[in-house]
């Protein structure tokens, strides 16, 4: 993963992304399955968390969904803002019932991270997370500093315990961070993760609140282009075209799926999650996601409630 003649991937945060994204217009279709327009497409780029499982058990049609894609010769790329290395993704999925034949590779939030620490010459970089992310720093072979004020930059990966925590409770180390003009980067850009049935700050939620104070945070994942680039080249090295006619996006995150599927051009299916249930017709659906896309000023080419073949 070459990135050092790269911009700094999200440079100028969520503010100057929201300014140059490109923005759809058109129908939404809302569909009953993949197999629909499953056939329009060589390759899919999909979201992990919410799409396929929601951190305690696998979604089995999502998973069977993407299988008979692979089946019919499609090429599937799961694109997560995970913080943790791929292979840590990998083992989680199959551990919670996500088969490894779902999908052909995994780019993780994890990866970008390390790949960016590695290709800048910081002498030492402050985790700021729970221990569980450490690994992402093995991969960056970068040392870790004892505080932050020693740190180079600062390196978030989550609140250091996302479930009693907020992120109000880091506001007086946050403006420590801006009064020694640290720079914030972000290995999480997602606000919020649903665990279970519970909904949980991410490390996206600080850095958003950083750039708020006057800060200056750098994302690495979705919706920024360097984490779509490291997907193509992925899709690339699997012999796919490299076309992004033939490419669809998957993903139930409209901040981070569908506004970087948006920004990057490329086809998108907007999944629900089952949120409002297979009981509601599809005209009361069309309603809904075009009201939760509408929110964030982004466009979807499909939706259905939840991932399905």
């Amino acid at each position: 993963m070459d990135v050092g003649s790269r911009q700094p991937p999200g440079q100028g945060g969520w503010k100057i992304f929201l300014q140059k994204r490109i923005k759809k217009g058109g129908v939404m279709e809302i569909i009953e399955g993949l197999r629909e327009v499953g056939d329009k497409y060589q390759a899919i780029i999909c979201d992990v968390w919410g799409v396929v499982h929601n951190g305690v058990s696998a979604h089995p049609t999502a998973v069977a969904a993407l299988e008979n894609f692979r089946d019919v010769g499609g090429r599937v790329v799961m694109l997560t803002n995970s913080p943790r290395p791929s292979e840590d993704v990998r083992r989680q999925m199959t551990q919670i019932g996500v088969a490894p034949n779902a999908y052909d590779d995994v780019v993780s939030s994890g990866d970008l991270t390390a790949a960016y620490l590695r290709s800048k010459d910081f002498h030492s970089v402050y985790h700021l997370g729970p221990s569980r992310d450490l690994q992402t720093f093995g991969l960056a072979d970068k040392p870790l500093a004892s505080n932050m004020k020693e740190g180079d930059v600062v390196v978030v990966t989550g609140l250091m315990d996302d479930r009693t925590e907020v992120v109000a409770d880091y506001e007086a180390l946050l403006m420590d961070l801006l009064a020694w003009n640290k720079t914030l980067i972000c290995a999480n850009p997602d606000r919020m993760v649903k665990v279970g049935d519970q909904l949980l700050p991410c490390a996206g939620a600080l850095a958003e609140r950083y750039e708020q104070l006057g800060g200056q945070s750098v994302y690495l994942g979705k919706p920024f282009s360097f984490a779509y680039e490291e997907a193509r080249n992925r899709l690339h090295a699997l012999g796919h075209d490299g076309s992004d006619r033939h490419t669809l996006i998957i993903g139930d995150g409209p901040q981070t799926d569908i506004a970087g599927a948006n920004a990057q051009k490329l086809d998108c299916l907007y999944v629900m999650s089952g949120l409002f249930g297979q009981a509601m017709r599809k005209n009361d659906l069309l309603q809904e996601a075009t009201r939760a896309l509408r929110v964030h000023e982004v466009h979807a080419n499909y939706a259905i409630d939840e991932l399905r073949w």
